[in-house]
């Protein structure tokens, strides 16, 4: 096995806790016999937190080839998952007595929420950026270093409205815009490229 086998055995496994993590919130939603009230703006956070998953692991596999196994190179791959396995926790609450309404939870918990789905895309890109800028760098590739930041901002500011907004209607735009993000970087994106 060699050390990016092992990483990848690694870190696919932290980002399996948090889809199991994920998917028993949204289970329980279901077998509770009285459900609480679900609302959309929570559905579309645990779709936008399956998808990053899936684009997680889709990124380590793309741009983090070179990954040893130190300490150094583990740091933040760990940080990421386990800001994934902790938003996944909180996610979706424990207890529906006390929250009968998802969306009224979901503002409640706003901070801690959109926080670690931030704090995960901070980390990812910090990551790729300095697996993949350095050679951009050296190959004087500007237009392909303009893309990468250019698609990081639009997914930062994305987050950054849904942290802040106290509208609805601004949340689910700012959701549709995540969701389009990946839309756009994960399925349209490498078909016109044939990648």
């Amino acid at each position: 096995m060699t050390q990016f086998e092992f990483f990848m055995t690694f870190y696919g496994l932290l980002l399996s806790l948090s889809v199991a993590e994920l998917f028993s919130g949204f289970a329980r939603i279901i077998q509770d016999r009285t459900p609480p009230r679900v609302g959309i703006i929570l559905p579309m956070l645990g779709l936008i937190a399956v998808i990053e998953f899936i684009a997680t692991f889709i990124d380590a596999w793309t741009s983090l080839t070179g990954v040893s196994i130190s300490f150094v190179d583990l740091f933040l791959p760990t940080l990421i998952a386990l800001s994934y396995f902790a938003l996944a926790a909180i996610l979706v609450p424990r207890q529906f007595d006390e929250w009968p309404d998802l969306s009224a939870y979901f503002d409640h918990r706003r901070a801690w929420i959109i926080g670690l789905f931030l704090t995960a895309n901070l980390l990812i890109i910090g990551t790729i950026m300095m697996a993949s800028v350095p050679e951009r760098i050296r190959d004087e590739d500007w237009s392909g270093l303009a893309f990468h930041i250019a698609r990081s901002a639009w997914l930062i500011a994305s987050y950054v409205v849904l942290l802040f907004s106290r509208k609805r209607w601004l949340d689910i735009a700012a959701a549709a815009s995540v969701i389009a993000f990946y839309i756009f970087n994960y399925v349209v994106r490498p078909l016109l490229l044939g990648i």
